[in-house]
């Protein structure tokens, strides 16, 4: 008589294997200095399978890696902790180590998955091109993937435009911007333009007021992203300066001419 496991599984084979496959859930987006919990799922069968080890290893950018082992659950899913503290490309590889009962004629499958660790920085004051004006902010900010920023973002208001400097930038580059309609908007898309050419790009609304925009970058070494839409935020304010000089013009020309009169 041969006996089987609940789960299907032959323990009294020697010939016998047992092959456990590890799924891990992937979050759309990693920001480095987070802590992040990485659900996963353990199939045996097709089937969610209880308390099976999972080893799950984590490559970093820079060689180093970490190891953690935990169960699965009742339900057959298992949760990772992920610690990321810099930006960059990131592997993260769970591998089952069957139930302990099976360790012997377990085959350790293994399911690798790639994410991308950003660095966000926000941008709390830009700057006019040329020695203008600068503004205060609460709101923008910009994260970023085998790049980073290397100095303020600056406004030019000729283009109606924001202008970001970004330095190291590799053959992976990727940039995502948090853009409130009060700083940079267009009654349709904005266009993305790299070193003097139009690039694609994608973006969505985040509300009614924030685009999210979404720009690959191919070209390495540093480069020039301009952000270019039919209103920038310091039109307002240029405006009115504008109304505030001719304003001290009038009063100027009325008060010499009052002089010119009393003489």
């Amino acid at each position: 008589m041969i006996n089987t496991d609940d789960d299907g599984s032959n323990s009294n084979n020697a010939y016998a294997t047992h092959t456990s496959l590890p799924v891990i859930e992937p979050m759309e987006q990693y920001i480095a200095g987070r802590v992040y919990d990485i659900n996963g799922l353990i199939l045996y069968n097709g089937e969610p399978t209880s308390d099976v080890l999972v080893e799950v290893k984590i490559d970093s950018p820079d060689g180093s890696s970490t190891k953690e082992y935990v169960r699965s659950r009742d339900d057959g899913r298992f949760t990772m902790t992920f610690k990321p503290n810099a930006q960059g490309y990131y592997t993260i590889t769970a591998t089952s180590h069957c139930r302990d009962v099976h360790r012997s004629i377990c085959t350790y499958q293994s399911t690798m998955l790639e994410v991308a660790v950003y660095e966000e920085k926000s941008i709390d004051r830009l700057c006019v091109v040329g020695g203008g004006e600068c503004i205060n902010l609460d709101n923008l900010t910009i994260a970023m993937v085998d790049a980073r920023l290397s100095e303020d973002v600056m406004i030019d208001s000729s283009k109606r435009a924001l202008m970001i400097r970004l330095m190291d930038v590799g053959d992976r580059a990727h940039i995502i911007l948090t853009l409130p309609s009060n700083i940079i908007d267009a009654p349709d898309r904005l266009s993305v333009v790299v070193d003097g050419k139009a690039v694609e790009h994608r973006e969505h609304l985040a509300s009614s007021d924030v685009r999210i925009v979404e720009i690959p970058i191919y070209d390495g070494g540093s480069v020039v992203v301009e952000i270019i839409g039919t209103y920038v935020i310091p039109e307002f304010p240029i405006a009115i300066a504008l109304v505030l000089a001719v304003s001290m013009l009038v009063l100027l020309t009325l008060h010499r001419l009052q002089l010119i009169g009393y003489n």
